[in-house]
């Protein structure tokens, strides 16, 4: 099977309906210094969306902050495959948004850790738990 390592635009998370839903849900997995909120959209076309932030507070430059998504974006892109997986072709959709929450410029390597951590985590919750 030929994988597919990317993030397309209809996997991105755009709709304020949706993250302010995901935000006023409040289910949360926290990997080191990445915070994860997720939801179930039943009845929604199936898949993975996903959103990413990084707090102004925290990284008041926005150089910074847009480094600091890329970084998330990009240990998703990589790692997101079984999630995606299984999520297609199904009635239901995950929405995944994901904060940094550190105070320093993490490098790729703690950040692909970290994301690895929370896609463990929801493979736990989400994929096994229905199997």
């Amino acid at each position: 099977m030929n994988a597919r390592y990317t993030l397309p635009r209809t996997e991105r998370l755009k709709s304020r309906k949706t993250i302010a839903a995901l935000f006023a849900s409040a289910q949360g997995i926290s990997v080191d210094q990445v915070r994860a909120l997720h939801l179930i959209e039943p009845n929604a076309e199936g898949g993975v969306q996903v959103g990413f932030s990084a707090p102004a507070r925290q990284f008041r430059q926005a150089v910074d902050r847009n480094r600091v998504k890329r970084l998330l974006r990009e240990a998703w892109r990589l790692q997101q495959l079984p999630l995606r997986e299984y999520f297609e072709g199904r009635t239901e959709r995950l929405v995944v948004f994901m904060i940094y929450r550190g105070k320093q410029l993490p490098d790729q390597g703690a950040v692909m850790q970290q994301v690895a951590g929370v896609i463990q985590k929801l493979q736990q919750r989400y994929v096994r738990s229905s199997v």
